[in-house]
């Protein structure tokens, strides 16, 4: 598979339009991964217009065919997990942790979240978004942080083909602010990099000693005035935003986007190719959904399905399992229309017998149903597409 990773410092400014369709070039990786770091507060708890995460559901309805499989945030840290929509059934399961480091662990405004997506031939891949201490003066907290934050990393995780360490790793430049700038403006990219704190901590074996990084071809990310490329010298410009990864990994791209201005900092995306054993072109449904016929929007929904060949509901089932109602090119999994829990579902008189879920009526559309298992965090069934239609239209 190709895995596309972006990290984004988006220094508590509102999602908007162009900055989220900048994010989305265009690409056929089978995930996309966004994290994101300085969101505002009110983005978590709904109070934020536009938000980040609406902007990039939206960017990708329209540039991709991408959906949101799975979301969590941190504080102001937000990891978003994009998986082409004809992949979706081969995602078995995603975990997440977290490691918070501000105010003495009470917050995780700095701090990691940490999420391993385990897929149907039982491979992994683990992602580890962090921010990091800021200010030139501390790396040593720095690489405390990194210490205290490896439980992020799923160490005891088998079968696990590739791991990514991505965020504001917050790591400076150590110079003046004027000469840097110089070495800038002279392409001088080498004599910089010589002088970059994370380079040079893990020569000494201090810092991600098990991590590589892709050779660094584009200036540092850190500081902008917003809205332009032009360097805010308040600050020493350095590569704050990095991506590294270990393990069947191969890198074909590693770069600054130049055109999404929304921040102090720009976006930072790698491009990696992972090669997985035994993967199969296509995966079944753990739930399969029976053929939803056309239906009428003046009839309560009702669709039936039925648990795979091992039972799931006696074995992994949860009380807060739940059917949603989506639409039909879905660009967000994890947000459905509307939605029942599973344990309100009923058996029918077939043999052996479906559970059947029902909804109140719905408006006229294209529609799919799924089932969102709480244990595996993630859909583990999606109906065919059917349509709904007014009879007095």
């Amino acid at each position: 598979w190709r895995v596309r990773i972006v990290t984004y410092n988006v220094a508590m400014k509102s999602g908007d339009k162009e900055s989220a369709e900048g994010m989305m070039t265009a690409g056929d990786e089978e995930l996309l991964i966004i994290g994101l770091q300085e969101v505002s507060h009110g983005e978590q708890y709904g109070g934020a217009n536009p938000s980040w995460l609406n902007s990039l559901v939206k960017a990708v309805s329209d540039k991709t065919r991408y959906s949101l499989i799975g979301k969590t945030f941190q504080a102001t840290n937000l990891l978003l997990i994009f998986v082409q929509r004809k992949h979706a059934s081969k995602i078995n399961r995603i975990v997440y942790r977290y490691a918070k480091n501000t105010l003495g662990g009470l917050t995780g405004h700095k701090g990691s979240i940490g999420a391993i997506i385990t897929l149907c031939n039982r491979q992994s891949i683990v992602l580890t978004l962090s921010h990091f201490v800021h200010d030139a003066t501390q790396l040593e907290a720095r690489i405390m942080q990194y210490k205290g934050n490896k439980s992020c990393t799923f160490p005891e995780a088998k079968s696990v083909r590739a791991s990514f360490w991505f965020g504001d790793l917050n790591f400076r430049i150590e110079g003046e602010q004027a000469e840097v700038k110089k070495k800038i403006d002279e392409g001088d990219l080498e004599n910089l990099l010589s002088l970059d704190q994370l380079l040079k901590t893990r020569q000494q074996g201090r810092v991600f000693t098990e991590y590589d990084e892709a050779p660094i071809k584009f200036p540092p990310s850190y500081r902008f005035f917003m809205g332009s490329t032009d360097y805010d010298l308040k600050r020493t410009p350095s590569w704050c935003d990095r991506i590294l990864y270990k393990g069947s990994v191969k890198c074909t791209n590693y770069s600054r986007l130049d055109t999404v201005l929304a921040s102090d900092h720009l976006p930072v995306q790698g491009v990696y190719s992972i090669p997985f054993i035994d993967l199969p072109n296509t995966q079944d449904w753990r739930v399969t959904f029976n053929h939803v016929p056309t239906w009428y929007t003046s009839i309560p929904l009702s669709v039936r399905f039925r648990y795979g060949r091992i039972d799931y509901w006696k074995r992994k089932g949860g009380f807060t399992d739940w059917i949603g109602l989506f639409p039909a090119r879905t660009p967000d999994m994890t947000n459905p229309i509307k939605w029942v829990f599973a344990m309100t579902c009923y058996s029918d008189s077939s043999s052996p017998p479906f559970a059947v879920a029902e909804f109140e009526s719905i408006e006229a559309g294209e529609y799919r149903v799924g089932y969102h298992s709480v244990n595996y965090n993630t859909l583990i069934g999606l109906s065919a597409p059917f349509k709904v239609i007014d009879p007095a239209a």
